[in-house]
C-alpha cells in the first residue's frame, strides 16, 4: 500500500477442507490497524495462494463495477525470490469458481 483508501486482501484457501470460513481477508492502509497500535501498510501473501485486492469501500456496494470506482489506491506487489513469468499464473474465472464455489461472488466481482 502507498496512498489512498485502504484495501483488502483476498485470499482463497487452499485445501480440500476448504470452504467460506476460510476466506482470508486483510486490511491494509492507514486505517488497517487496531486502535492505539500502527496501521498495517504491507502484507506477505504465503506461496501458492490465489489472492487479489480491492478497496474496502467494496464492502458497501453491490456492483463488482462501482466497487472498482470507489476510490483511489495505490499499490504495489512485489516477489521473492526472483519473479519468472514462466511460473506466473493469471486467474480464470471460471476455474476459479469451480475450484473456489463458496467464493464466487467475490471471483464475478473481481475477475
Amino acid at each position: 500500500w502507498h496512498a489512498g483508501s485502504d484495501i483488502e486482501v483476498i485470499e482463497l484457501p487452499a485445501g480440500a477442507s476448504a470452504d467460506a470460513d476460510s476466506v482470508k481477508i486483510t486490511r491494509i492502509g492507514p486505517g488497517s490497524g487496531e486502535p492505539g497500535s500502527p496501521p498495517l501498510l504491507q502484507y506477505t501473501v504465503p506461496p501458492n495462494v490465489w489472492f487479489g485486492a480491492r478497496p474496502c469501500a467494496s464492502l458497501a456496494q453491490e456492483s463488482g463495477e462501482q466497487a472498482l470506482n470507489a476510490g483511489g489506491v495505490l499499490v504495489s506487489c512485489s516477489v521473492v525470490p526472483g519473479f519468472d513469468f514462466q511460473d506466473f499464473e493469471l486467474g480464470d474465472r471460471d476455474s476459479l469458481v469451480q475450484n473456489f464455489p463458496f467464493a464466487k461472488d467475490i471471483i464475478v466481482q473481481m475477475t
